[in-house]
């Protein structure tokens, strides 16, 4: 699914055209792409990390009411936040 994500694409793009002039210079490219790989590393592995624990706790029949309730919570917030604002 990460491929049909426009805004990564988005980003690196914007990314490259802020900090390479014309004629890029291979030593910042390679430090750029190794910055933006270590960084979607450090954050993909904190987001398999979160989800396999939400995992756990919502197979408990109380834990999956309450986190429902939670994002039903939330959501209906920002609604009447967007509705009002």
């Amino acid at each position: 699914m990460l491929v049909l994500n426009s805004k990564a694409y988005a980003i690196i793009a914007a990314m490259f055209a802020q900090f390479l002039s014309s004629a890029p210079d291979m030593a910042l490219v390679l430090w750029i792409a190794t910055v933006f790989t270590l960084n979607n590393l450090v954050a993909f592995t904190c987001w398999t990390m979160a989800g396999e624990l939400t995992l756990r706790k919502v197979r408990e029949a109380r834990t999956a009411r309450l986190l429902n309730r939670g994002c039903a919570l939330v959501l209906a917030s920002v609604s009447l936040w967007m509705a009002l604002g």
